[in-house]
């Protein structure tokens, strides 16, 4: 290894190592501060090489971390983390039982938390290390918002025999509309003017 790369090392271990006192002391606490801080002087002293296997592994114990922290705390085992230019920017757990919200995902609250620390919706550029499967409307929220890549550590069939696996409705949704265990009509309109208004007036606030 030459002296560069056990620089490199020795500042992601020692990173590491600043984030875990971090997360002791606050286990729900977002980390991004702290890997953005190290990252940010990486690529200051060109020490940044961009992200690694071991970089993966390390967002997979990061969103693992707090979804085992989420656990204690009375929630679902979930944690998920969003990375961009090998910082974390955003983290999230799993709020359903503590907000009775259906939604309150991992995937999506970390999400949520990335746009708001980029001020856009565009999350090009960005990736989701998730501690599980995610289910198929953070997969399809993923999507939309233009992540660009996604890493999970426990699969769906890890997770089944605990009822945490989403692979039914994976299977489900598959299916045609007639098919799927939803009851799901399409009701045309008379007058489709609701999204050609939208454009009009998307259209003059560009003029």
């Amino acid at each position: 290894m030459t002296g560069q790369a056990l620089d490199h090392y020795g500042a992601v271990e020692a990173g590491k190592a600043a984030d875990l006192v971090l997360l002791d002391r606050n286990p729900l606490k977002d980390i991004a501060a702290t890997r953005a801080t190290r990252a940010a002087v990486l690529r200051r002293q060109n020490r940044w090489k961009g992200p690694t296997m071991d970089d993966s592994e390390y967002f997979l114990t990061e969103a693992i971390a707090l979804a085992r922290a989420n656990a204690d705390h009375g929630g679902r085992p979930f944690g998920a983390v969003v990375v961009k230019d090998g910082a974390v920017i955003a983290s999230g757990v799993n709020e359903m039982l503590a907000t009775g919200d259906p939604t309150a995902h991992a995937e999506l609250g970390a999400l949520r938390a990335a746009s708001r620390a980029l001020g856009s919706p565009d999350l090009s550029g960005c990736a989701v290390f998730a501690s599980g499967h995610p289910c198929p409307m953070c997969m399809a929220a993923m999507r939309l918002s233009g992540i660009g890549a996604v890493t999970y550590a426990y699969s769906n069939e890890d997770g089944a025999p605990y009822g945490l696996s989403t692979a039914a409705i994976y299977a489900d949704l598959a299916k045609p509309f007639a098919e799927q265990a939803m009851h799901i009509r399409h009701v045309p309109q008379g007058e489709p003017e609701l999204y050609a208004d939208w454009a009009r007036k998307q259209q003059a606030k560009e003029r």
